[in-house]
């Protein structure tokens, strides 16, 4: 995190002092050694400031979700997710914010990555006060949709989701509706649906889910359901 100018330092949590310019960098590191293999600004031409919010949704490729101040105050979609391709080259970010929707704060920062597509879950407002989700795919060397997302463009069937798996050429999204769950496999190329498949329990609300061996694993991080299953596992 090198910093943009000699600015006024300013104490960090841990009580070190941080320029107050400083902006923020990614960097990627030999796992073998430990060795740097590059480092480069998050923003590019338009820095993103060290004390903004940014988590990484994916390592390789390396993709972050940076979010503006402004957004944890006002619930507004202020942000970006930011991507390296080959050699620390910056792709161009993809807003919060744009014709296919708003990627809101429930879902920003559990897309799902491939080595040249980003999957997420814009929201539409139907309502002052009612959302409806459609599922999108950006490519990440240009940040512009390649299918999905639109009002009208329904990938999930009036579910709700935001919980994926990328895995045997198939894009998996854990869904929810008023009737439980349910389980959307798709081919990540066209967004085509492939399967649709109700899970036979009452499963409640998911944090993630994952694959082992031949099975799918559902976690919940707290007692959301009664009674409570930290984990529960499919047979595919």
């Amino acid at each position: 995190m090198p910093p943009s100018s000699r600015a006024a330092a300013r104490p960090d949590r841990r009580g070190g002092k941080i320029p107050g310019e400083a902006e923020l960098h990614a960097a990627a590191f030999d796992p073998a050694t430990g060795a740097l293999l590059w480092s480069g600004p998050l923003g590019a031409r338009t820095a993103v400031h060290w004390s903004t919010k940014a988590e990484f949704v994916s390592a390789d490729p390396l993709v972050v979700a940076v979010t503006d101040h402004e957004s944890s105050v006002t619930a507004s979609v202020l942000g970006a997710y930011y991507s390296f391709g080959g050699n620390c080259r910056p792709n161009p970010p993809i807003d919060f914010s744009g014709s296919y929707g708003e990627i809101g704060p429930g879902t920003r920062f559990t897309p799902a990555a491939d080595d040249s597509r980003l999957y997420v879950v814009p929201r539409h407002r139907v309502r002052i006060s009612r959302f409806e989700d459609r599922l999108a795919a950006f490519d990440l060397a240009t940040g512009q949709p390649v299918w999905g997302g639109s009002r009208d463009d329904d990938r999930l069937e009036g579910d709700s989701g935001d919980q994926f798996l990328l895995q045997d050429g198939k894009l998996t999204v854990l869904a929810f509706d008023k009737g439980g769950a349910r389980l959307h496999v798709l081919d990540p190329a066209t967004g085509d649906q492939r399967d649709v498949r109700d899970l036979p329990d009452g499963l409640g609300f998911a944090d993630e889910v994952f694959a082992y061996g031949t099975r799918l694993v559902v976690a919940r991080h707290g007692a959301y359901s009664k009674p409570y299953k930290p984990f529960t596992a499919y047979e595919r």
